[in-house]
């Protein structure tokens, strides 16, 4: 599905709503992984539209379909966050509208 995404967190912390609404913005091609077995999404990828297949954003792990509102729907889940001195895992939240 094309979407445009705005991240609504950076390094783990919520963005005010103004930097949400005027931040940059990512249009790309929404994929969902799971596991064998599974139901459920293991990952949520946003990669490029045409048949290169590139990572536009960091993938979101373990997704969670948070609400939907008029054109309009949001997924929660874990970002792997690499620093200088390690890697960790923060929370991250898309805010995704479908391109028609």
């Amino acid at each position: 599905m094309l979407v445009d995404i705005f991240l609504m967190r950076c390094r783990g912390r919520r963005l005010p709503w103004r930097d949400i609404e005027n931040g940059r913005v990512y249009r790309g091609d929404l994929r969902t992984v799971t596991a064998v077995g599974n139901d459920h999404p293991v990952a949520a990828h946003l990669v490029t539209p045409d048949g290169v297949c590139k990572h536009i954003l960091p993938a979101l792990h373990e997704p969670a379909f948070m609400g939907v509102g008029a054109e309009v729907f949001h997924l929660r889940g874990i970002e792997r966050l690499v620093l200088d001195d390690g890697v960790y895992a923060v929370v991250q939240e898309w805010r995704c509208t479908p391109v028609r």
